[in-house]
């Protein structure tokens, strides 16, 4: 199948100290989208560009011609209806739930982060950018702030596989937000909400239960 290429975390480098730096923002990247291997909800990388300037991973393109649409924008511009949304969530979920079993946390869960490519009538979510993921086993403390953001990790504690999870219901908030299906995704978001990270749901649970309501 012919695919699209977009090269991406363009460092270009002019000379030994800066390539080592441009290394080091792309091969953590890449080695984590290796481990996470195929999913049809997460970018396919082709390779890894390091031996001449720019560094760059190379990774199938999802867009029309030269845009890519991300959920920021199509949240903005209200394209879905209650059934598109409960599709696309359930699909960020399932591609959550293969980055979990696979130890890896996303750990920058937000809606510039997903991709939405449109194939016909249905509409594919692809989640992007593990520039600030992580092995589980090798996860740290360390304070961040943003309002996409767990509790947690704005008070600088361990990150965990719930913080993508709290990411995920900020996200779905957004969605449906002012939309007349809001009262449909309550239940959903009200499980995900907790201030403490042992009491959210796994992305399976989210799975489960999106397609219950489905």
């Amino acid at each position: 199948m012919k695919a699209l290429i977009k090269e991406i975390q363009m460092c270009g480098a002019s000379n030994s100290s800066k390539r080592k730096r441009c290394k080091q923002e792309v091969l953590p990247e890449g080695k984590m989208l290796r481990m996470l291997g195929e999913h049809p909800n997460l970018p396919f990388l082709f390779g890894v560009v390091t031996q001449r300037a720019p560094c760059a991973l190379v990774m199938q393109f999802h867009g029309t011609g030269e845009e890519s649409i991300t959920l920021h924008k199509v949240v903005k511009e209200r394209i879905f209806n209650k059934q598109l949304t409960a599709e696309v969530f359930t699909e960020i979920a399932q591609a959550l739930r293969h980055i979990h079993a696979r130890e890896i946390v996303h750990n920058d869960l937000k809606a510039n982060n997903v991709i939405i490519q449109q194939q016909g009538e249905h509409y594919r979510s692809i989640i992007i950018d593990f520039g600030k993921s992580e092995e589980i086993v090798k996860l740290k403390a360390y304070k961040r702030s943003a309002d996409y953001l767990a509790p947690e990790v704005m008070e600088g504690k361990k990150q965990s596989p719930a913080s993508d999870i709290f990411s995920f219901r900020k996200m779905l908030q957004l969605s449906v937000s002012r939309r007349s299906f809001f009262r449909l995704f309550t239940e959903i978001i009200v499980i995900v909400t907790s201030h403490h990270a042992k009491d959210r749901p796994s992305a399976n649970d989210i799975v489960s239960t999106l397609n219950s309501e489905g």
